[in-house]
Parts: structure tokens; C-alpha cells; sequence
């Protein structure tokens, strides 16, 4: 087993393989490379693949904000007949006719479902009702003491392209929020053709600001004796995180916002420390997220910045990241 001599803080772009529960990806990791602090964005079932973003020492901390950028999928849809679990791995509860089904009704169902939606999750999620996830009531027999009715949950599909239609399937790719159940739209999409359909094929395109053509396949890692960690793992300050990067002008500003200190400072230096390809982030209201970088380029914090008065801005450390 290869030894780490340095501690290694970053993002692992994976590309999960069908078969492996997300846990198996770190654990396989583990056994390769030693004791790791480890964690990862976002979860893929057994017969799902693609895009596993693993996070790695301080960058652990950056999971919640990772988890709020959209995801992308590729899913394949077979009408005709439905599961317990909305996808292939589970028992058929229904069956209805889907030979007139269409690839013209397929792209007509399309726009119902872009934008802001409502889901009811399935059955078998990880929502909690009183303390429990849903799968442990499915499990044990007891589905007639959820309404899931009242789990209803807003989400919001930011694109949906249809991709191809062959017999009673199609491919489509979505990009969606933060919390849409793939398995619940297909369902829907499905019904609202006037059939039944289930997820049979799904693979993540693009998962906290990475893409599938940028992942590294977890065999080329863990099965190569003279792979290093480091050279796959995306250091933080080139991370992907949605909201803008700003430079601290000294290590007196660091000192400050470390110590939770609120930091003003002119409005001209603040987006000197942006660099003029980030400014298009900042509202003009200047009240936004940031990461805080030190003349080094080292990552120290998530930070938060609004207007104060006259030509001020006002930085403060949200989450420090040493």
C-alpha cells in the first residue's frame, strides 16, 4: 500500500463505475493510499455512473456549497412498465400499454417540465419522515403509514433535451437542482404521456462543476501501483464553486477575517483582488458569496462581501477552510 508523506486537500474527479455504491469509491480508496479524510459530493446507486466528485482534507469543508451547484444527467426512460424503486433494480408494481408511444410525444412532454417543478420523492429515498428514511418503511412493509403527498418538494429543472428515441426508450439529458429525484421525473414524464415508465439507465454528466470528460476512472487509480494520489486531485483554489475568487491584498486582511473580524476596504481593491474575468459574478449590489485566497493563492475561507458606504466594501469569513 503507497503511503502519503504530505496531506493532500483537493477534489478527485471520479468516474464511478456501475456496481459500486459511493462508499465502496472511498473505501477502495483507503485500502490503496492509507487513512484519508475523505468525503464526496453527492451519492450514485449501484446501477448508476459517471461523475463522483471525492473530496479530500480541508477540502471535506466544501461540501455543502459543492452539493448546491446543479448536476447534469444522461437517463434513458423505457415505457410500458413501472418499479417499487422507479429504476431497474426493483420489482414491476405496473404494467400499461406503450407501443403508441412516440418520439414526437416524448419531445412535446419536454417543456412541462422545465423550470421550477414539484416532486413527491419516491418510496424508496433517503427523505425522513419522523426520524426515518422512507427505503426503511418500503422495506419492512409498511409504505401505507407514508403520505407521500406530503413530502412534496420543490425543485427546479434548468434544461431538459431530448436525445434519441428507439421502440419504447428514450434518452434524454437534465440538468437540474440541487434535491431532484431523476427516478421521480422519469415517472412523471412517463404519466404524463399517458404510460407507465421507469429509469433504466443513468449516468451523471456533471456533478460540482465537473465534467464527465474530466473525471479519472477509479481503476486507472487504484490499480496502477505507481499512481499518485496528487496528480489526479484538483487543487481547491481551482475549484469549480460557482461564486467568484477574490485575492486578499496582505496577510493583514487574512489576519483580520480569520479572527472573525468584518474587513473594509475600498471598492477598487476588491475587484483588483477579483481580476477583471470574475467581475461579471458580483452583483451589483455586491452581496454575494466569495473564496478567500491569500497572496500565496492559498484557500483560507468561504467568505461573504456587500456594499458599505460610499466606495467600501465589507468582507467577512464565513467558514475558514486551514
Amino acid at each position: 500500500m503507497a503511503s502519503i508523506t504530505l496531506p493532500i486537500h483537493g477534489l478527485l474527479p471520479i468516474n464511478k463505475p456501475l456496481g459500486l455504491i459511493s462508499k465502496d469509491v472511498s473505501r477502495k480508496l483507503i485500502r490503496k493510499f492509507g487513512k484519508l479524510h475523505i468525503g464526496h459530493v453527492g451519492t450514485l446507486d449501484p446501477a448508476a455512473d459517471g461523475v463522483l466528485p471525492v473530496l479530500l482534507g480541508r477540502a471535506t469543508r466544501l461540501q455543502d456549497h459543492l452539493l448546491e451547484l446543479p448536476k447534469s444527467y444522461t437517463l434513458e426512460i423505457t415505457f410500458g412498465y413501472e418499479t417499487d424503486t422507479l429504476d431497474s433494480e426493483g420489482k414491476i408494481v405496473k404494467e400499461l400499454p406503450a407501443d403508441f408511444v412516440t418520439e414526437d410525444m416524448v419531445k412535446n412532454a419536454i417543456p412541462l417540465f422545465l423550470g421550477p417543478i414539484e416532486q413527491i420523492p419516491p418510496i424508496y429515498s433517503a427523505v425522513k419522515l419522523r426520524g426515518k428514511p422512507l427505503y426503511e418503511y418500503a422495506r419492512s412493509g409498511k409504505e401505507d403509514q407514508v403520505q407521500t403527498e406530503k413530502l412534496i418538494r420543490s425543485v427546479t429543472i434548468y434544461a431538459l433535451d431530448f436525445l434519441e428515441f428507439s421502440g419504447k426508450k428514450a434518452v434524454l439529458s437534465v440538468t437540474c437542482s440541487k434535491g431532484t429525484y431523476v427516478r421521480t421525473l422519469v415517472k412523471d414524464i412517463a404519466t404524463s404521456i399517458g404510460t407507465c415508465g421507469t429509469l433504466t439507465r443513468l449516468t451523471r454528466t456533471v456533478a460540482a462543476g465537473v465534467n464527465l470528460l474530466n473525471t479519472v476512472d477509479l481503476d486507472q487509480i487504484v490499480d496502477d501501483a505507481n499512481a499518485a494520489l496528487a496528480d489526479f486531485v484538483i487543487p481547491m483554489e481551482k475549484i469549480k464553486f460557482g461564486f467568484p475568487k477574490w485575492k486578499t491584498p496582505d496577510e493583514r486582511f487574512v489576519a483580520r477575517l480569520m479572527n472573525g473580524l468584518e474587513t473594509v476596504i475600498d471598492r477598487q481593491v476588491f475587484f483588483e483582488g477579483l481580476g477583471k474575468d470574475q467581475e461579471e459574478f458580483v452583483p451589483g449590489s455586491l452581496s454575494t458569496q466569495v473564496l478567500l485566497v491569500n497572496e500565496n493563492d492559498f484557500v483560507f475561507a468561504i467568505g461573504a462581501v456587500k456594499a458599505g458606504d460610499g466606495d467600501r466594501v465589507i468582507v467577512n469569513m464565513k467558514r475558514g477552510l486551514r
